[in-house]
């Protein structure tokens, strides 16, 4: 027979589940009713303009892999952050697909409620493995999945993907090794079967869009095992756990080859393959006044109410976990540092302690010299912006620690009556003097008292809690008394993440009426210049310090704001993804810094039709100049043949200002050109086009003579041409687009995007796939069955 003491904790565990599910529900209930969408920040210029791309074009039966609408072309699923191979990903396709636009656009902000819900029941299981009590185990789920570093973040959404993979990660690597001694450990051998959660687990991070997060988690899972490892067998437990923790991650890379294979080779055509440059990747360094967030979180304001006025972002050191668990934790720190050194425990406590203390130094970037050293002198430091974003990792060690605090509290009382009382009395004092202040002190920040009263009511409500202890307990009993402090903690939590997130109708994303194939073989494309766009971006729609809601975002469509352009299926030089060919951006750096006459040129090349003119001081009166460019398709009849890249750009300069763009230079061409000969006409020639995300086909009539085919779409590795059916080689012309040759007369040419990285990709998945599943099989049938 179960006791009644059991059967109470059976249910307590099972109640855990609610607050973790409806929580983030709650949060975003705004965003989940059907008509809405969230829209702040790069949501509605990256993530909803790429996974509306990525349905058209399988609508169109063509695989996701290229984006013809930004930059003159670029990849699309090698796009990191578009994150088209992560299954989540899917519904979000499948929303479009079954109600259009506005139903992919709202089923962004399920994704994120999604998410949000993963992260803390991740963090629920990682603390009920470690041995935590069922309301230490809610304690820990809820401030984890609406901690500030997510709630603030929720623009963002492959951090958010990524982070919530972090408590999966731990817990799959804790079934290895885990900082808690444990005598059974250290003669128990590591089965082979341990490796398949953990690969699993690296599968859906890496899969999920963000690099940095992916990093900082293997970084951290690595400092995990090794510690566990060590206290638990020394070397040999280092030595044993090599082979699943390989394993897994070789298992995990193959699953998620068909994204990691393209993204690489992106990478290494792109601007990020060599150092980011100091003030980029150091700008967004955390704040080391953003620490008295952990119990103010709104003392520098809150864009959601449009007065933050703090450094930089609000989100990028947005560290709130709550009063409750940052109460817990530093008294677990200040209190129970001293327990005897063979508590199980204890080392989980120091790993804690020392990690948090690590990565809060790495995450002050220039604020202390650690970081600059390691940027200059070791790798991948130099690779990603915002050392603020290692925040994630001191989050989740202190919320491990207020779980390990929650644990003693549930035991035993860890404040004494007398200084509950002394407590409230000091916050009810805090409440009145701050009153007075919003009364007779005007001249003092709102966002200071606001702050002071938010927590200082937040605080009173727990120690009324503590003060009614025995009036509930007898009248409720001990867990529903216990309960209450859960709900607390997540009208807390709520509270603080309420204003983060604007609503706005998905109408808002609805593009003027135009076909996409009417656009799509139509001439021309928009560009605004990178400062007009940064203005435009920061200082029109997306502004720092006020994200509520703004009449002005209707026109954020309209006005084609890079990568809003998609919706409207208007093609445009400017590309606003994470990674950028290196040949693109060079070419626009090189535009950007020419003459206005030179500039004109060069934007004519690119066929351009269209050019933004801004004032300075109304930057909702943008208007469109027009201009007469180049066709984006021609044929040219003399050529120019160089061996580099460095090479062509400089011939490209040269001839902008000697105004020979008549003339193309071609790389690594070594055939027998083509007579130069201008004095071709080719008013004789006819060039019609059919042109597809990922192919194109062109009917070439009356061609006079061999020539080259001139195309002003980016060159990029994995285009392929066959002339009349018979592949020929397609080169890159003019530093930055394509050209091939064609012979005299009718030709059909036909290019077709087929990156072989793609298709290397693929079959490394298929074999991962199918490996991990005869891993299973064998390790299921080896052990007898027993999983």
């Amino acid at each position: 027979m179960v006791s009644k003491g059991k059967e109470m904790d059976e249910k307590s565990s099972r109640w855990v589940y609610a607050p973790i599910i409806l929580a983030p529900i709650l949060l975003f209930l705004p965003v989940l009713i059907p008509g809405k969408a969230l829209f702040w920040g790069i949501t509605s210029i990256q993530f909803i303009p790429w996974h509306w791309e990525a349905l058209r074009a399988l609508q169109n039966g063509e695989l996701p892999l290229w984006n013809i609408w930004n930059g003159m072309g670029a990849p699309l699923a090698a796009n990191y952050q578009s994150a088209v191979f992560y299954p989540p990903t899917w519904l979000t396709l499948l929303a479009g697909w079954l109600g259009g636009l506005q139903a992919m656009a709202w089923s962004h902000g399920l994704l994120i409620v999604l998410h949000l819900i993963w992260a803390g029941w991740g963090m629920k299981k990682l603390s009920e493995f470690l041995g935590l009590h069922p309301i230490p185990q809610a304690i820990c789920g809820l401030s984890f999945s609406l901690c500030g570093y997510f709630t603030a973040r929720s623009s963002f959404l492959t951090m958010v993907q990524a982070a919530a993979w972090l408590p999966w990660i731990i817990l799959a690597a804790s079934r290895i090794a885990a900082p808690i001694r444990n005598e059974k450990n250290i003669e128990e051998k590591i089965q082979l079967q341990t490796a398949i959660p953990l690969a699993l687990a690296f599968t859906g991070q890496w899969l999920s869009g963000h690099a940095q997060i992916s990093w900082y988690s293997l970084l951290f899972c690595m400092a995990w095992l090794m510690t566990g490892a060590l206290i638990n067998g020394g070397v040999k437990k280092l030595l044993q756990i090599i082979l699943p923790v390989g394993l897994a991650g070789v298992l995990a890379f193959l699953i998620s080859s068909i994204q990691l294979v393209p993204t690489i080779e992106y990478f290494l055509q792109s601007q990020r393959s060599g150092i980011i440059d100091y003030q980029t990747a150091l700008s967004y360094s955390f704040w080391p006044w953003r620490v008295i967030t952990w119990i103010f979180p709104e003392i520098f304001g809150n864009p959601g109410r449009g007065d933050y006025w703090g450094y930089a972002s609000f989100w990028e050191d947005a560290v709130y976990f709550g009063l409750l668990p940052f109460g817990l934790a530093l008294y677990y720190i200040f209190k129970k540092k001293n327990d005897p050194s063979g508590s199980p425990i204890k080392p989980l406590f120091w790993f804690c302690i020392i990690s948090s203390l690590i990565i809060f130094i790495l995450a002050l970037g220039w604020n202390t010299p650690v970081f600059i050293w390691l940027f200059k002198n070791v790798p991948t430091f130099g690779s990603f912006n915002g050392p603020t974003r290692w925040m994630i990792l001191v989050e989740f060690c202190l919320i491990l620690l207020a779980g390990l605090g929650a644990n003693e509290w549930i035991k035993h009382s860890i404040i004494s009556s007398k200084i509950i009382n002394l407590s409230l009395a000091g916050m009810l004092a805090l409440l009145l003097s701050t009153t007075a202040a919003i009364i007779y002190l005007p001249e003092i920040k709102f966002s200071f008292k606001f702050a002071m009263i938010s927590a200082g009511l937040i605080a009173c409500s727990y120690l009324v809690l503590i003060k009614l202890k025995s009036t509930m307990v007898s009248k409720w009993g001990i867990h529903r008394w216990q309960n209450a402090f859960v709900l607390l903690l997540a009208i807390d939590l709520i509270w603080a993440g309420s204003q983060l997130n604007p609503v706005v109708s998905s109408e808002i994303y609805l593009p003027e009426e135009t076909s996409r194939e009417q656009k799509i073989n139509a001439s021309g494309r928009y560009f605004i210049s990178t400062v007009d766009e940064r203005a435009q971006r920061f200082d029109r729609f997306f502004k720092f310090n006020d994200i509520r809601p703004d009449i002005d975002w209707n026109n954020l469509v309209r006005d084609y704001l890079p990568n809003s352009n998609i919706f409207s299926s208007q093609e445009m030089v400017n590309n606003f993804d994470p990674m950028l060919p290196d040949r693109y951006l060079d070419y626009l750096n090189t535009l950007e810094s020419a003459t206005p006459e030179n500039r004109e040129k060069l934007l004519s090349l690119a066929n351009v039709t269209h050019v933004a003119e801004v004032p300075s001081k109304e930057l909702s009166k943008i208007r469109w100049q027009k201009m007469e460019p180049f066709p984006s398709i021609r044929m040219v009849y003399c050529a120019v043949s160089v061996k580099n890249a460095g090479t062509a750009l400089d011939w490209v300069k040269s001839a902008v200002r000697s105004d020979l763009l008549d003339k193309i230079v071609v790389e690594d061409h070594d055939t027998q050109q083509p007579h130069c000969d201008n004095t071709i006409q080719q008013s004789t020639v006819t060039i019609e086009r059919i042109k597809k995300s990922t192919w194109q086909t062109i009917s070439i009539k009356n061609n006079p003579a061999e020539g080259w085919l001139f195309l002003a779409d980016s060159w990029y590795p994995g285009w392929r041409a066959t002339v009349d059916g018979n592949p020929v080689s397609l080169f890159s012309a003019d530093f930055a687009f394509m050209a091939l040759q064609v012979p005299a007369g009718d030709h059909i040419v036909q290019i077709n995007y087929q990156p072989i990285s793609f298709l290397i990709g693929t079959f490394f998945s298929i074999m991962g796939i199918i490996g991990a599943i005869i891993m299973k099989f064998v390790v299921k049938k080896s052990a007898g069955g027993s999983q």
